[in-house]
């Protein structure tokens, strides 16, 4: 199972090249998690446009036929270097697709060096602050993995 292809080597990479030719998708998000540090309990932080403003990732998918007629589709999130302002934490971001591109991106008649162009940096700012270790349970898929998490100087 794929999970993310790195922007820069998508359109030549074996596992890829084939998607990002012919299989482009966008993939809805309000937002992403992150975790800082190298031993557990690593700490969580939220990324996000101002207000969880909904954007698409750039996305590529397959579909495989398996036996008895079944069709396992896949897809990856494309990543870029992150962004100066985020880097500190971490190293690698998803590839938040500018609204104007979408269509272009999503076209057939796209070239894989124009579709490749429009994997650029983010039109939008994105913030992010730390959360609770609630985010590390997927049974806690509620507005509380989202909650800023206060600081030791009470500030959040």
């Amino acid at each position: 199972a794929w999970i993310n292809a790195r922007s820069e080597t998508v359109f030549e990479s074996r596992a890829f090249a084939p998607a990002a030719k012919a299989r482009r998708c966008l993939v809805p998000a309000v937002g992403w998690y992150e975790w800082e540090g190298k031993q557990a309990p690593k700490q969580p932080y939220v990324f996000h446009v101002d207000g969880f403003r909904p954007f698409a990732f750039a996305g590529i998918w397959t579909a495989r036929e398996e036996e008895e007629d079944e069709t396992i589709f896949n897809f990856a999130i494309i990543t870029r270097a992150a962004v100066s302002s985020l880097a500190h934490l971490h190293n690698r971001m998803p590839v938040m697709m500018a609204q104007a591109h979408e269509q272009a991106w999503l076209s057939d008649e796209t070239t894989a060096e124009n579709a490749q162009s429009l994997l650029g940096e983010p039109e939008q700012s994105v913030k992010t602050y730390k959360v609770s270790t609630l985010v590390n349970k997927p049974a806690n898929n509620d507005a509380r993995c989202i909650v800023p998490l206060e600081s030791e100087d009470g500030t959040g």
